[in-house]
C-alpha cells in the first residue's frame, strides 16, 4: 500500500490481530487502513467523528469503525503517540487478540468516544510498515 500526500497522520506499526485477519480480506485490510490514514472515519456517528477531529488536532487516540462486504464490522486504533496502528473485530475485543498479556485490557484516557478499548498490540498478526514521503 502507497501512501499519499492525503495522508493525515502516521500510523506507526500496523498490526492486524488473527481474528481479523481470518474473516478480513487483505483488501478490506488495505482500503479500511486508507480511509483511516486520511481522516474517513468510516462508520462513526457525529460526536465520535468530532471527537476523532479534536483527536486528531491534539494528539489523541483516532478510532475508524468500518464494515466489509460480508457486512463484518472491524475497528482501527492508532495510538495517540502513533506508534501503533491496531485492526481487529470488536467481537474479539476481550478475547486473547487484544489483551495486554493477562487476560485484562489496559485502561483507556478517551473519554467521549464509547468505542475507545486501549488495545495492545497482538503479538502475532499481519504487521505492516509504512514510510511517509
Amino acid at each position: 500500500m502507497t501512501l499519499t500526500s492525503q495522508t493525515k497522520f502516521s500510523p506507526g506499526r500496523i498490526v492486524v490481530t488473527p481474528a481479523a485477519l481470518s474473516m478480513l480480506s487483505g483488501d478490506d485490510i488495505r482500503s479500511a487502513l486508507s480511509r483511516h490514514l486520511s481522516g474517513d472515519w468510516g462508520d462513526l456517528g457525529k460526536t465520535d467523528r468530532e471527537e476523532n477531529q479534536e483527536s486528531l488536532a491534539h494528539g489523541r487516540r483516532l478510532l475508524s469503525v468500518y464494515h466489509n462486504s460480508d457486512g463484518i464490522q472491524f475497528w482501527i486504533i492508532t495510538e495517540a503517540d502513533r506508534s501503533v496502528t491496531n485492526v481487529y473485530l470488536p467481537d474479539h475485543l476481550h478475547g486473547r487478540d487484544m489483551a495486554n498479556g493477562h487476560g485484562a485490557l489496559a485502561n483507556t484516557s478517551r473519554k467521549a468516544n464509547h468505542y475507545s478499548p486501549r488495545p495492545a498490540a497482538a503479538p502475532s498478526g499481519l504487521t505492516f510498515r509504512f514510510r511517509l514521503q
